[in-house]
Parts: C-alpha cells; sequence; structure tokens
C-alpha cells in the first residue's frame, strides 16, 4: 500500500498522478476472504444473525447483540455501564481486555465498543 501510493505521490516516477479509483483502492486494502468468513462463521456459530458488512470490501463489520452475548464473545468479560454526571449520557463499557478464539483474533483489528468513550456533547461554557 505504501509503495502504491508513493509511487503515485512521486512527480517523477512513472505512475505519478495516475491516482486510484475507489474500487481500486477497496480492493488493494481488502482483508483476505478467510479472515471475513473467520468473524463471519464466529458470529454464525454464536447466534448472531444480525451482521452487516458496513464498507465495499468488508473490513468493517457490524454485529448487533445483547450485552450479555457481547460478554460471553469476547472471552466472559463484563461490560460496566459508565454515566457521564453532566449530560446524563450512558455507555457500556469494558474496564478490562477482551479475549477473541485464536482464528477470529488474528482476523480482528479490533472490536467496538469496548474501552474508547465517546466526546461529552455537553457544549463547554467559557
Amino acid at each position: 500500500l505504501h509503495e502504491v501510493l508513493m509511487n503515485v505521490s512521486t512527480p517523477h516516477h512513472d505512475k505519478y498522478g495516475k491516482h486510484l479509483s475507489n474500487q481500486a483502492l477497496h480492493t488493494l486494502i481488502a482483508p483476505k476472504v478467510k479472515d471475513i468468513n473467520a468473524v463471519l462463521e464466529y458470529l454464525d456459530a454464536q447466534g448472531i444473525f444480525n451482521v452487516t458488512k458496513l464498507s465495499p470490501n468488508g473490513d468493517l463489520i457490524q454485529a448487533t447483540t445483547t450485552i450479555g452475548k457481547a460478554e460471553m464473545l469476547l472471552g466472559g468479560v463484563k461490560y460496566v455501564r459508565l454515566r457521564h454526571q453532566q449530560s446524563g449520557a450512558t455507555a457500556h463499557r469494558l474496564l478490562s481486555s477482551y479475549s477473541l478464539p485464536t482464528e477470529v483474533a488474528q482476523a480482528v483489528d479490533f472490536v467496538s465498543p469496548t474501552t474508547h468513550l465517546p466526546a461529552s456533547r455537553t457544549p463547554r461554557v467559557h
């Protein structure tokens, strides 16, 4: 990826200015089919059927489930309910690290939401 991007961006390179189409870029960075299948098969085997590919190349997958089922899928971790005092917004997040079966873990960069908290939507007053 780095080499391709540098080639189209380097003035004296023969590929300079020959930028990739959106489709070509998606193809270039697409995950391996076996990795997508590992994730989809794991979710299916655990009874998670509400699964959507959110990107054209399948590198972002959304699965809708309950917190209890998510806890089980992520190795028995426990989500906690956090509440922002000023805005009243709540979020369920992990306070410890999660785990996945080896084949799935090798195919996944991250699971969300786990530990990241959304920004507060309460405007600051100066």
